[in-house]
């Protein structure tokens, strides 16, 4: 982990943040660490298979599937677009959690309005990453979410390979009770090609967690904008 990135004592507060900043609602809430979960101060190094060998000159961020045109950006490109902040809490299926976190990048919304929006059927959005067989799937909305950005900024430093960089997808954070779903560790995917029929099966590929527990997705290749998720998962053990 790195320690150099450890908070102190005092939990991060929403309204401390300056003005243009995205304020995740999460932050407001009175009780902001989830059942089962603990906080921690640190900035753990999770991932699940290691770190893929990128190389920023070949990174590509495709978005298709149901929207009006498919888009694709170069690294250059992307670290061009527009940015936003947001703060925001972050938990980990691992059962920790780290409040207040800082993130910059790339609005989702900005995404999907430089592919000409989305079109009426679209219901899910599925993003494919660099490493190792990874996929995740959200609802549309919270894809679109005002809090939603694809970040490539955590606290004013650039996202190490080791915390799911050089880009990572953050969603709307979603809470949940213990037992899990909740956000897991980095994770990445092959990529693949998403079908812009209206009702598209996407059978994604099962490593250790459950459908829609993406939170946090190192992000590159494809996000892929469907109407339909078909998977067969299973049970998880234990």
């Amino acid at each position: 982990m790195d320690s150099d990135k450890e908070q102190g004592r005092e939990v991060p507060l929403a309204d401390a943040q300056p003005p243009e900043v995205t304020v995740s609602r999460d932050t407001r809430r009175a009780e902001r660490v989830p059942p089962g979960q603990s906080r921690t101060r640190k900035w753990p190094v999770l991932d699940a298979s290691g770190p893929p060998a990128i190389d920023l000159k070949s990174w590509r961020l495709r978005l298709g599937g149901l929207v009006a045109q498919p888009a694709e950006w170069s690294w250059d490109e992307f670290a061009k677009l527009p940015r936003v902040k947001v703060f925001a809490d972050f938990h980990c299926v691992t059962r920790w959690s780290r409040l207040g976190n800082l993130w910059e990048g790339v609005s989702t919304r900005e995404l999907i309005a430089r592919a000409g929006g989305v079109r009426p059927e679209a219901r899910f959005v599925v993003a494919y990453g660099y490493d190792r067989g990874w996929t995740t799937n959200l609802p549309l909305e919270h894809f679109l979410a005002e809090d939603a950005l694809v970040a490539i900024l955590h606290d004013g430093e650039s996202i190490s390979m080791e915390h799911g960089g050089p880009a990572r997808l953050i969603p709307h954070p979603k809470r949940r009770p213990i037992p899990p779903p909740r956000a897991p560790p980095d994770f990445s995917a092959h990529h693949r090609t998403v079908s812009g029929t209206d009702r598209t099966q996407a059978l994604l590929r099962r490593q250790a967690y459950g459908p829609r527990r993406g939170d946090a997705h190192r992000t590159g290749m494809a996000l892929g904008v469907i109407s339909e998720i078909i998977a067969p998962w299973l049970p998880l053990p234990g």
